[in-house]
C-alpha cells in the first residue's frame, strides 16, 4: 500500500487522504533522477510563486524531452502527472507523458499554469515533457506524479518516493 498523508481540510474540519509525491527532486530538472534527452537546462529562473526554481528547457532537436523512470507501487491504479509550465520562446507542440510513449499536446502560454495528465498506470511510469520544435524553450517547476485523478496541492520531494 502507498504512503498517505492525513491533511485536515480547513474548511469542513474532515480529513482526507493525500498521496504522496513519488518524483524524486521535483524541481531539480538538472538531478540524476531526471532523463533529459537533446535538451539543455538552465536552473535559477523565476517560479510560479516568485522563487527561483524554475528551470529553462531549451529544446536543441525535434522530440527534445525530460523525463522520470518511476517503480510504481499497489498494481493498476490511476495516477496523475502534474507539472507547472510557461512558455519562454516558441509555438510548438509541448506534450505530457505518464507512460513515455503516449503523449498528450498541450496548449502552453507565456504565463504559468499547473497542467495535468491522468492515465492508469501500472509497473513503471516514465512520466515527463516533450518539446516537438527545435529551439523552443519552456520554464517548468513543481512536478509531481500521484494516485488518483485530481492533482492535490504540491509536495515537493527531494530523497525518497515512499
Amino acid at each position: 500500500m502507498t504512503q498517505q498523508l492525513m491533511v485536515k481540510s480547513k474548511t469542513a474540519g474532515y480529513y482526507m487522504v493525500q498521496s504522496l509525491n513519488q518524483l524524486l527532486q521535483t524541481s531539480v530538472f538538472s538531478n540524476a533522477a531526471w532523463i533529459a534527452q537533446d535538451v539543455t537546462l538552465a536552473s535559477g529562473q523565476t517560479d510560479p510563486v516568485a522563487g527561483t526554481d524554475a528551470f529553462t528547457v531549451t529544446a536543441d532537436a525535434a522530440n527534445a524531452k525530460i523525463n522520470q523512470i518511476v517503480q510504481l507501487k499497489d498494481g493498476t491504479l490511476n495516477r496523475i502527472f502534474s507539472i507547472y509550465i510557461k512558455r519562454k520562446t516558441g509555438t510548438g507542440a509541448v506534450a505530457l507523458t505518464i507512460d513515455g510513449t503516449t503523449y498528450t499536446n498541450e496548449t502552453i502560454t507565456g504565463s504559468w499554469a499547473r497542467y495535468d495528465l491522468s492515465e492508469p498506470q501500472s509497473g513503471t511510469a516514465y512520466p515527463g515533457v516533450r518539446l516537438a520544435v527545435s529551439g523552443d524553450e519552456v520554464y517548468l517547476a513543481f512536478a509531481q506524479l500521484e494516485d488518483g485523478d485530481t492533482p492535490t496541492d504540491y509536495d515537493g520531494n527531494t530523497t525518497s518516493r515512499y
